[in-house]
């Protein structure tokens, strides 16, 4: 039960890391998907790109998980068994486990890059060029209320408050990403 709830927490972590590194991915490749867009290429073709990456990567996940994870499973059984007095005689892979670590290796990943995708690969051409947003707008923001009135601080600090509160979807989902982290470390110890 223990190490079935630390995996599905596992799961979900990395779920919220592919979706954080997919939405910092489109939104550093904001002026690419314009250029491919002024050349022609349609909003699915664009968004074909980008799940092709999330499987390549979730590919390369799999073929370092399968034996990193058979190797784990060998030992730990070796583990228990010494501990009960046994000996393990025959050890493999069950064909659930390994369509488990297919799945996991490539539908979450799919499924969590899907939004980020969809949301950067709806961006127009003349968005992606000229930097429009509409997260840019002129008007100040709550945080920038709050540190207008602290004067006194160092820029430097102004800064990095600033970009920490600039984009607050991130900020949550990178807070959430680190307090299911959290739970999980309290969990194991």
């Amino acid at each position: 039960f223990i190490l079935g709830s630390l995996g599905n927490l596992t799961l979900l972590l990395s779920a919220f890391l592919v979706t954080t590194v997919m939405f910092a991915v489109m939104n550093q490749q904001v002026k690419q998907i314009g250029i491919l867009k002024s050349l022609g290429a349609s909003s699915f073709q664009t968004m074909i790109l980008y799940f092709q990456q999330v499987v390549l990567y979730g590919l390369a996940a799999l073929v370092i998980a399968i034996p990193l994870s058979a190797l784990g499973g060998y030992f730990m059984a070796g583990g228990v068994a010494d501990g009960m007095n046994m000996i393990v005689s025959r050890f493999f892979i069950p064909l659930r486990t390994a369509g488990l670590q297919l799945i996991s290796a490539l539908l979450i990943p799919f499924l969590a890059a899907l939004i980020p995708i969809l949301n950067g690969t709806r961006v127009t051409i003349r968005e992606a060029i000229t930097d429009y947003s509409a997260n840019d707008s002129s008007r100040m923001s709550l945080v920038g209320k709050l540190l207008s009135v602290f004067k006194n601080l160092s820029q430097l600090f102004n800064l990095s408050i600033r970009n920490t509160f600039r984009r607050p979807g991130r900020l949550t989902l990178n807070f959430a990403t680190l307090v299911l982290a959290g739970a999980m470390f309290i969990a194991v110890v």
